[in-house]
């Protein structure tokens, strides 16, 4: 009987972390957003796109190559 490994392969456990962290970026895309709206000043929504675009890639790109918890260690908390 062949023994199966429950570990899986690090390129899985890469890209759960990359959408991990881009889940991350876009909560903190989605937070600035609010509070654009809050404070009367909209922006449009090409920046808006973009916006959350490079906030979840950078946020999922710190998170993949270090980790969540680095990630959540380095927002600053208000």
């Amino acid at each position: 009987m062949s023994q199966q490994s429950s570990e899986k392969p690090p390129s899985f456990k890469l890209v759960k972390r990359f959408f991990a962290g881009a889940s991350v970026g876009i909560f903190l895309a989605l937070l600035y957003w609010s509070y654009s709206i809050f404070a009367h000043s909209n922006p449009s929504i090409v920046q808006g796109i973009i916006g959350v675009a490079v906030s979840s890639i950078t946020a999922g790109l710190i998170a993949s190559f270090t980790s969540v918890e680095k990630l959540m260690d380095s927002i600053p908390w208000i």
